[in-house]
């Protein structure tokens, strides 16, 4: 998925979350925050690009970016696996793609040639990023599981199901199992405030008198929230402590 496209895409869509209230807050503020971690690591990854920390005469500093990014310059770079590979943790235990097989044979080379452990690909090298690379890998996964619920939530309302009822079905089924305690309960807050009733809805959607046309843009949001979804739940199957 190219990264800015995708971005921008998402950071358009928060107005429409607000105006359409609390049934989207919780995985709607989730998308907003991990989609601006990635942002940000993306914009640092092409400026350390563009001074230097690529090729051969690379720095020391830039070592690890080189490890992980596997030289690839990320000013011209376009994709969003491309950018999470380059900070993640760990490479890939199951490489899918030939991006992943890359970044494994990168950090094997590079830690033997530093001495370090390369059992099963793994590699912990870090990078001078104002956003850590844990927290960027990670600003990806949560980024997949609440695309998951936006999804489920709207092909839910899309058929004509109860908002409330929708939000809590997605919410348990997508976000609910990856959260601890405290963010359960605040969620749990937050979706007992979700009316049952789709007309408040259609009302902030300018629909008010036409539920089938309301229905079948839930249906088209719920389609167009499912590629990259799946793409993002392709990409982090590969790490396998993050399938389920």
């Amino acid at each position: 998925m190219s990264v800015l496209p995708l971005l921008d895409a998402l950071d358009a869509l928060q107005p429409a979350y607000e105006a359409l209230g609390v049934m989207f807050a919780v995985a709607s503020q989730e998308i907003t925050a991990n989609s601006k971690k990635l942002r940000v690591v993306f914009e640092e990854l092409q400026q350390k690009s563009q001074v230097g920390c690529t090729g051969p005469a690379a720095n020391d500093q830039c070592t690890p970016l080189l490890a992980m990014g596997r030289g690839v310059n990320f000013a011209t770079a376009n994709s969003l696996q491309d950018v999470i590979l380059a900070v993640a943790p760990e490479a890939p235990a199951y490489p899918a793609m030939p991006a992943a097989e890359a970044v494994v044979a990168a950090a094997r080379r590079s830690l033997s040639a530093r001495g370090g452990n390369s059992a099963n690909g793994n590699h912990r090298a870090t990078m001078a990023l104002s956003v850590s690379p844990k927290d960027a890998y990670e600003a990806g996964q949560w980024l997949f599981f609440s695309l998951h619920m936006m999804e489920l939530l709207y092909g839910c309302v899309g058929n004509g199901q109860a908002p409330g009822h929708c939000a809590t079905l997605a919410y348990n089924e997508a976000l609910k199992p990856h959260q601890n305690f405290a963010m359960r309960a605040i969620a749990g807050g937050v979706l007992r405030l979700v009316p049952n009733s789709s007309e408040g809805l259609r009302e902030r959607a300018g629909m008010e008198t036409d539920a089938a046309a309301f229905n079948a843009m839930m249906t088209r949001w719920s389609a167009a929230v499912s590629k990259p979804r799946r793409v993002l739940e392709a990409f982090y199957a590969q790490w396998p402590e993050h399938k389920g």
